[in-house]
């Protein structure tokens, strides 16, 4: 029988802190202040099932990258993100870990100086715990007289303000010119750009700019456009940026590639291997493109969004094209009608008028003046054998098709429009 256990918190007590990493902006308020260190600690187990020992206890082997401490021996308390160990958990029950002061938190809402003293010896005075799937502080078993009500509020007030899980995706990225506000995409390699309505890139947003140079130059956060999904597992497939896709071939399992069944369903856009934009998925055929200024080509494929049944106009050439193939390099698109500026088409050739075209098996026979067509017809009213361009036809009543025909023995039947 599989149990719940209680949420993963930890009492600790730092006994030693070391700078780690400096901030090296010349001319800005907090150049050459810390903040990351590595601090060594010691932590008490916590049963997993309150009193019963029956169902083991949290230890040091049981924290993780992305676990939080918070120092509330110190005044104001001090919230630490775990970014790395110096060492592996060993059971011991004391741990290296490498720790920061995420966006400067503690320097910039608190005149916190960057300096970071180890508690009393032998004293539990700080947690050590985990973010919800809300992205807010979750703990267990914390006696009301080890950590008062106004630290815990304080805590949680911090995550309120800036939630990493779900409202923040904090970015490096040398050189970005983004704005506040600007609508975002991530790309195969690993790159954020601003977003496009031509093409994919629609379909990959990912986000929208909420802050820059947040701790400094050159970060800068964005809010997801769907829930922010970290700590996945398996990895997920693809590249970055990419829009992972519920696998037809493999029912549970996740694909990278756009099904060609003509039923999409979008589950994440992949952000790294363990972290992902959960998507609203809404089913998505193939994409369309009402605005070229050319014919498609083999290249205009499934890895490019199109699918079966996209349709695509040369605007420039006045063109209509249908995707019946999106095989990557060998896309297979065909003409739609005749595309002329007299076309004939089945809903229409009642309104062919002397000296138009018809289109057969994409070949045009021209309608000599004099013709006098007034039969509605579609394709399967013309026998193609032997049509070439230029031909003359006149309709076979017995037949009740329309077939090619000397000048001489031209004869027009005078049938029902």
């Amino acid at each position: 029988m599989t149990n719940i256990n209680v949420p993963f918190t930890l009492h600790a007590s730092v006994t030693s802190a070391d700078a780690y990493e400096y901030w090296n902006e010349p001319g800005e308020t907090y150049d050459g202040f810390a903040y990351q260190w590595i601090l060594n600690v010691s932590v008490q187990p916590m049963l997993i099932g309150e009193q019963n020992t029956f169902f083991g206890a949290y230890t040091d082997v049981n924290i993780q990258i992305g676990d939080w401490i918070t120092l509330y021996y110190l005044s104001p308390s001090t919230s630490l993100q775990i970014i790395d160990f110096v060492e592996e958990p060993s059971g011991t029950g004391t741990v290296s870990i490498i720790v920061e002061d995420v966006d400067r938190y503690n320097q910039y809402l608190r005149g916190y100086d960057g300096g970071i003293n180890p508690a009393n010896p032998g004293t539990f005075d700080a947690i050590i715990y985990r973010l919800g799937e809300d992205g807010l502080p979750v703990f267990a078993n914390i006696p009301p007289s080890s950590v008062s009500q106004d630290v815990l509020e304080e805590i949680n007030s911090r995550f309120k303000y800036r939630n990493y899980l779900q409202n923040n995706y904090r970015v490096y990225q040398e050189n970005n010119t983004f704005s506040i506000g600007d609508t975002i995409t991530l790309n195969a390699n690993g790159k954020y750009t601003l977003a496009s309505a031509v093409g994919t890139s629609a379909y990959r947003v990912i986000g929208r700019i909420k802050d820059i140079e947040i701790p400094s130059i050159g970060w800068f956060t964005y809010e997801p456009k769907g829930k922010l999904v970290r700590y996945l597992t398996p990895d997920l497939p693809g590249s970055p940026g990419g829009i992972i896709y519920l696998d037809p071939n493999n029912p549970g399992k996740l694909t990278a590639s756009k099904p060609n069944s003509g039923i999409a369903i979008p589950l994440f856009i992949k952000i790294n291997n363990n972290t992902g934009v959960k998507l609203d998925e809404v089913l998505q055929g193939g994409l369309d493109n009402y605005i070229a200024t050319r014919a498609p080509a083999v290249s205009d494929d499934s890895s490019l969004g199109y699918n079966y049944g996209s349709i695509w106009v040369d605007i420039t050439n006045k063109k209509s094209y249908i995707n019946v193939d999106p095989a990557i390099g060998q896309s297979n698109w065909q003409l739609i009608g005749s595309a002329t500026s007299s076309l004939a088409s089945k809903t229409a050739f009642g309104s062919v008028k002397i000296g138009d075209n018809i289109e057969v098996d994409q070949g045009v026979i021209s309608v000599p003046k004099g013709a006098g067509i007034n039969k509605v017809v579609d394709i399967a009213d013309v026998d193609s054998t032997g049509i070439t361009a230029g031909s003359l036809l006149s309709y076979n009543s017995s037949r009740e098709k329309w077939e090619t025909a000397s000048q001489i023995d031209l004869n027009i039947d005078g049938g029902e429009y």
